[in-house]
C-alpha cells in the first residue's frame, strides 16, 4: 500500500486500540504510531519515510554530481597517464557510460543512508547516548540493503522494534510509546500490506513464502480504490467505537 494510506491506517488503528483497551493516547504515542505505520518501508529507498529522511531531489542532485567527479577524476588520470587527449575522451567517455549503468541512483541512496547512519551513531555514541538510539539508528543504515519486505515486514521485525521501543519508554520515561509504537508497526504489516498481491514473509527467515490475503496490486486504479474506500470504512469504524464508548 502506499504510504498515505499507511499513514492513515496506523493513526486509526493508534485511535481505535486506545478506544477498545482503554489506554490514553498520548500525544508521543500517537507521534510513534504514526511514524512507525510507516517504518517497515524502511527496506524500500524510495518509500515514503525514506524521501522523508533523505529528498529524492538531494539525492538525484548528489547522484549527478558524483557522476561529474567520476568522470572528472577518470578524465585527469587517463591525461596523467597518456598525452592522447582523443582516446582519452573515448575511453573516459565509455567508462562513464559503463559506470552510470552500475551505480544506479537507488544503490547511491542506499550508500547515503548508510553514510548518515554512521555519521548519527557516532554523534550519538560521542555524547554517550543509550544504547538503544544508536541501536535505531544503526537499523536505518542497515535497513535499506534488506531484501524489501524481508526482515521488517516478519514477526521478527516486529519484536525487534518492541525491544527498542521499550527500552526507549523507560529511557524518556513516557508512557506508551512501545505500546503504540509497535501497534502503528503492525497496522502496516496485517492492516496494510497482508492484503496486496505481494504479502508479507510473517515467519522470516524461517520460512521465506509470503502470506497473502488479498489481490491487490499496488499503484493500480484498482488499488488506489480499494486504499480510498478501505480507509474510509475504518474510519466509520473508529467513529463507531468512540461513539459507543461516549
Amino acid at each position: 500500500m502506499k504510504g498515505v494510506t499507511h499513514f492513515a491506517i496506523g493513526a486509526l488503528t493508534a485511535v481505535e486500540t486506545s478506544l477498545l483497551i482503554d489506554k490514553p493516547l498520548t500525544p508521543s504515542g500517537f507521534i510513534f504510531a504514526c511514524v512507525f505505520s510507516l517504518l517497515p518501508d524502511i527496506d524500500e529507498p524510495n518509500s515514503k519515510i525514506s524521501t522523508t529522511l533523505i529528498k529524492s531531489s538531494f539525492s538525484k542532485a548528489v547522484y549527478r554530481y558524483t557522476l561529474y567527479l567520476i568522470n572528472m577524476i577518470i578524465f585527469f588520470i587517463l591525461i596523467y597517464i597518456n598525452k592522447n587527449l582523443v582516446l582519452n575522451f573515448i575511453i573516459s567517455f565509455s567508462l562513464i557510460i559503463l559506470i552510470e549503468n552500475k551505480l544506479k541512483h537507488a544503490l547511491l541512496r542506499k550508500c547515503l543512508f548508510s553514510l548518515l547512519s554512521i555519521i548519527l551513531s557516532l554523534s550519538l555514541y560521542y555524547i554517550k547516548a543509550p544504547f538503544p538510539f544508536i541501536s535505531l539508528s544503526i537499523f536505518l543504515g542497515v535497513a535499506p540493503w534488506l531484501k524489501h519486505r524481508g526482515f521488517t515486514h516478519s514477526i521478527l521485525g516486529v519484536m525487534f522494534i518492541y525491544y527498542l521501543l521499550n527500552e526507549i519508554e523507560q529511557l524518556l520515561g513516557s508512557e506508551y510509546i512501545a505500546l503504540y509504537g509497535t501497534i502503528g508497526y503492525l497496522s502496516h504489516l496485517f492492516l496494510g500490506d497482508i492484503f496486496t498481491k505481494m504479502g508479507i514473509p510473517i515467519f522470516y527467515p524461517i520460512f521465506n513464502k509470503k502470506i497473502s490475503l488479498g489481490f491487490i496490486k499496488v499503484g493500480s486504479f484498482i488499488g488506489n480504490l480499494f486504499e480510498i474506500i478501505y480507509i474510509f470504512i475504518y474510519f466509520s469504524i473508529v467513529i463507531y467505537t468512540l461513539k459507543y464508548k461516549i
